[in-house]
Order: structure tokens, then C-alpha cells, then sequence
């Protein structure tokens, strides 16, 4: 199946941007192992040379668009990790920080985070 990838999404992944491009797969075309409806495919991490090579093959709207999706993401990634620093000084979280990085255990001890910061961040 030849197909041109113009379809891009930006994830952000631990304050990470990678690039993905899909297709959408026509329903003639899928077989019984691939039962998708789009097909995706990594490009890498969006400060990648290769990265940066396939944006630039793409159409100057479509770069622009780009462009400006990655500033949107990292801008709402920065002010995300503002409201999480303000919320672990505030009383009830500070507290449990303080508690879960006394844990000597590493592996509970980042759990734990985890589970905090998932909690933090629904409050958001």
C-alpha cells in the first residue's frame, strides 16, 4: 500500500515532543491481521535531524501548523509543571512528598510519585 503521510500528530511524553503521521487505511484494504482503521508510524522526537527533514518535505501551511502545535504543546506542558510545583508546597501534598521520599524502597517510592502526580494533576 503506497501511501503519503500528511496526517501529523504531536505527543507529549514526559515533557518529550514526538512526531507521528497516520493514514487512514480504507476498509478494502485491511486484512485480517491489520483490522486498524489508520495507520500510524513514528517519525522520532520532534528535535530529531530526521524529524526536522520530514517536516520540511511537508507543505509550508502544513509546517506552519506544526510549528505552532509545538509551541501550543510545550507551553501547556510548562505551565502544567508550574501548577504541580505551586500544589507540592500547599499543605496536604507537601506533606505526602515529604513522607514518600523519605521511603528508602526506590521502586515504591516512584509509585508512589506516580500516584501522587496522577492525583495532583486531576485537581488540575
Amino acid at each position: 500500500m503506497s501511501s503519503k503521510h500528511t496526517n501529523v500528530c504531536i505527543k507529549n511524553i514526559n515533557g518529550n515532543l514526538y512526531l507521528y503521521s497516520w493514514n487512514y487505511r480504507r476498509k478494502h484494504l485491511r486484512t485480517a491481521r491489520k483490522k486498524q482503521r489508520y495507520e500510524w508510524k513514528y517519525r522520532g522526537p520532534i528535535s530529531s535531524k530526521k524529524t526536522q527533514n520530514y517536516i520540511s518535505k511537508l507543505p509550508i501551511e502544513s509546517q506552519r501548523l506544526i510549528e505552532l502545535e509545538i509551541r501550543l504543546k510545550q507551553e501547556e506542558y510548562e505551565k502544567q509543571q508550574e501548577e504541580l510545583s505551586k500544589l507540592k508546597k500547599e499543605e496536604p501534598y507537601n506533606s505526602r512528598f515529604n513522607e514518600i521520599m523519605k521511603i528508602a524502597n526506590r521502586h515504591r517510592r516512584n509509585k508512589l510519585l506516580k500516584e501522587l502526580e496522577k492525583e495532583m494533576k486531576s485537581v488540575i
